[in-house]
């Protein structure tokens, strides 16, 4: 008996590109339509006030126009409506902590956020997150 023939979808580069497009994020109290705006329009989280209150945060991957590399980007909404993007990846940790806090029912929001900016023994400025 003869074997039944397959096809087999070839693989181009615009397959390859879209697999690695596909972004991974985690939420909390974000839309799509948030997360959209978010991309779109934030401003940096250092430039936020010393303390606000939080409604919203998320982690994402997003695509580093210069570079082309694949980074994570956190996103913390203030009760006024502004986004703040980082890349900090001190901050990025904190927010991943709020969202599993919020996700656990230790934290609920909205809740107070406290924003520093340090440097390191090297110089090097990195932004810290505190709930209040």
């Amino acid at each position: 008996m003869a074997k039944k023939a397959t096809s087999v979808e070839p693989t181009t580069a615009n397959s390859i590109n879209e697999k690695e497009n596909k972004t991974m994020s985690r939420k909390c109290n974000m839309s799509a339509k948030d997360m959209i705006n978010a991309k779109t329009s934030s401003v940096q989280l250092k430039s936020a006030p010393e303390r606000f209150t939080c409604t919203a945060l998320a982690v994402t991957d997003d695509i580093d126009k210069e570079t082309g590399e694949m980074r994570e980007v956190g996103y913390v909404v203030a009760e006024n409506g502004t986004v703040y993007g980082t890349i900090s990846a001190t901050a990025l940790s904190s927010i991943e902590a709020i969202i599993d806090a919020v996700e656990n029912d230790e934290i609920s929001l909205p809740c107070e956020i406290g924003v520093s900016l340090r440097k390191s023994n090297a110089g090097r400025e990195f932004i810290t997150l505190s709930v209040f």
